[in-house]
């Protein structure tokens, strides 16, 4: 019986994205950017069931999951999906670390060759921010840029000697989603729209700033970026703050640490985990004073330069 497996990277985004949602899809209001990772990747196989079947690492999810890849699935067949679909996270799951984002670009590669819809990528793009907007990043590797016209783009970059340094601080999932924190930072908070306004400009400064491979620069952009994004997060209402105490000690010290010339930056999604964008020969440094500020939960990836595709089919 026909079984598919499709891996996907985890992306990490250096320019963040707001959108809105109507009732079939994420819209985007912005541009943004991010880079697929080679090494922390998510798995995602399809294979025949007597029923839906959806689990994350073992676990059986909500019913509330398996109506989401219920409908999600629906854009690949119109007949009832008896399919088991099992998902494997190298990060926490609803933690604000991109593994639903990923997930859903494995998913989408995988139902398109079992169903044997034979979508292309642009198509495949429409599809996967359903399930999750930023999704759409993780189907291309290297440099991604998702355009508000909700297009998708891999831009040519030499970042081989790069690593992102993936800081695990809580693995438990966010009691707000982010879709729900999207939904109300758009709706309430006053500097969502200068959010929007800066996203646009900081993209274009920082492909130029990736295609010159200075990572100061790009590191700059990165942490302004996000700190717009949380502070805009911040002031909804009721306000959403995903930064934890750990989170603010962890990019304390990466400031601390450039000081002493370790050049690193680093970065948060819509979570209190830390993303640590450095050059593979500070890494050893780098991961020595982690530790030595208690942070020993650490992941490290090279960037990738395939995006989701298949890697068993029979």
């Amino acid at each position: 019986m026909k079984r598919v497996t499709a891996k996907a990277p985890i992306n990490v985004a250096l320019c963040k994205y707001w959108g809105k949602r109507d009732e079939t899809k994420v819209l985007p209001m912005n541009d943004s950017l991010s880079l697929s990772m080679r090494d922390v990747l998510t798995t995602t196989t399809v294979e025949p069931s007597n029923e839906l079947c959806f689990t994350i690492d073992g676990v059986v999810q909500s019913e509330a999951e398996h109506e989401k890849v219920s409908d999600f699935l629906a854009h690949f067949t119109d007949e009832a999906p008896h399919v088991h679909v099992r998902s494997k996270n190298p990060v926490p799951t609803g933690a604000g670390m991109a593994s639903s984002a990923a997930g859903f670009a494995a998913l989408g590669v995988a139902a398109n060759a079992y169903f044997n819809a034979n979508l292309d990528t642009q198509r495949l793009a429409t599809i996967v921010r359903r399930g999750s907007g930023s999704a759409v990043r993780s189907l291309l590797g290297g440099a991604v840029v998702w355009h508000r016209d909700g297009s998708i783009e891999s831009v040519a970059v030499d970042v081989e000697a790069w690593r992102m340094v993936f800081v695990v601080i809580d693995d438990r999932r966010k009691t707000i989603g982010s879709r729900e924190a999207m939904r109300r930072t758009v709706a309430t908070s006053p500097t969502y729209d200068a959010f929007v306004n800066r996203a646009d400009s900081d993209v274009k400064k920082m492909i130029s700033a990736l295609q010159d491979g200075d990572l100061d620069a790009v590191g700059q952009i990165m942490e302004a970026n996000q700190d717009a994004m949380h502070e805009a997060m911040a002031q909804a209402v009721p306000p959403i703050v995903y930064r934890s105490d750990a989170s603010h000690r962890a990019r304390n010290l990466i400031t601390t640490l450039r000081a002493r010339g370790i050049i690193a930056y680093a970065t948060m999604d819509a979570g209190p985990n830390v993303k640590v964008l450095v050059e593979e020969r500070m890494l050893t440094r780098l991961k020595s004073e982690l530790r030595r500020a208690g942070f020993a939960r650490v992941l490290v990836s090279r960037i990738a330069t395939v995006g989701a595709v298949v890697i068993d089919e029979n």
